[in-house]
């Protein structure tokens, strides 16, 4: 047997070299096919988880933006450093706020800034009032 007879495949073996090949394929494309549908299924349950979240993260930090102006209203602040506010009992330990004095408004103006997380989603609510002459809320963001 020569050296060029040894180095050429027979047809056999070149045939199970392409069915090799064909599974190893075959295998690739399920493969690829099974990680798209867990990403589809797993983007699907995060998205909702996340809007769920969303969805109680907002009216815990309407909720904790209503007690603290009632905190303020209640016993006006006497410097005019930020204060911390919260946490809040009845909203839990994920909301809490900072309320600061408006330098330089006349008649003095006061904004609450209250952050509400809910597993890894926030929402933050914010007002700007004054206490004098009479309670007036001047600003309030979601």
């Amino acid at each position: 047997m020569s050296a060029a007879d040894r180095r050429t495949p027979s047809p056999a073996k070149r045939q199970d070299g392409f069915v090799i090949i064909a599974v190893l394929m075959l295998l690739v494309a399920l493969g690829a096919l099974a990680a798209g549908m867990f990403l589809e299924t797993s983007l699907t349950t995060l998205g909702a988880r996340s809007a769920a979240q969303a969805a109680q993260a907002r009216p815990l930090a309407r909720a904790g933006l209503v007690l603290a102006i009632e905190e303020v209203t209640t016993t006006p602040p006497a410097g005019d450093g930020p204060i911390e506010l919260g946490p809040w009992e009845p909203l839990g330990e994920g909301v809490s706020g900072l309320l600061r004095v408006e330098v330089g408004s006349e008649p003095r103006a006061y904004r609450v800034s209250i952050h509400a997380r809910v597993g890894r989603t926030s929402a933050h609510a914010e007002a700007v009032f004054v206490l004098e002459p009479e309670f007036e809320v001047l600003e309030w963001r979601e």
